[in-house]
């Protein structure tokens, strides 16, 4: 299984800088789309990272602050995990309707090892905020990787499902709405608990 990851990790690593061979390492079997989902053992830290930026501000020894921060781990891992299982889901239907769900199997593979990449990818963005740097190079920084992001979603969504360019671009809509909305809905909700 750790070979099935680093060649999946390694194949989506090439597809994320434009190699097409990539795809070479990146299979469609049902031990394939399984072994898959290991990649959001690897993505999810990396995601809750990002989004808990302001832990440090909360005082270690302070038990109201070890619920809140408990609180937000939770919240966090939650709608990340329905977000996650939920874009799954609905691409499935919008497949169907497609008439491409034979190929759903390779989409969710692909997927869900890219999510790895552009979590990594993602961190990576955010160092010059880390590092102090100035605005202007934070936000061009992010700006690029927004666009990236955006392109090797719909990349992935083209390969694995040979689908016309404007079917690719509502799977990347629906991502993004899902992505954001779900975690949006969570924070809401969590203010209430």
């Amino acid at each position: 299984m750790i070979g099935n990851v680093v060649e999946s990790l390694i194949g989506t690593f090439e597809l994320a800088f434009g190699r097409i061979k990539g795809l070479r390492h990146l299979g469609a079997s049902e031990r394939d789309v399984l072994v898959s989902f290991v990649a959001m053992a690897i993505a999810l830290p990396a995601e809750m990272a990002q989004k808990i930026d302001n832990w440090a501000m909360l005082p270690a020894s302070d038990p109201i602050a070890l619920k809140l921060r408990l609180h937000a781990l939770a919240l966090v891992l939650v709608t990340a995990v329905v977000s996650w299982f939920g874009f799954l889901a609905i691409s499935y239907e919008i497949c169907r309707i497609m008439r491409r769900d034979s190929r759903w199997p390779y989409f969710v593979s692909l997927w869900n090892w890219s999510q790895v990449v552009q979590c990594a990818l993602a961190l990576a963005a955010n160092l010059p905020i880390l590092l102090g740097a100035p605005v202007e190079i934070s936000q061009t920084v992010l700006l690029l990787f927004l666009i990236w992001a955006i392109w090797f979603d719909w990349r992935i969504v083209r390969l694995s499902l040979a689908v016309p360019v404007l079917d690719a671009i509502l799977f990347v809509v629906v991502d993004a709405v899902v992505s954001n909305l779900v975690p949006y809905l969570g924070d809401r909700m969590g203010q209430w608990i």
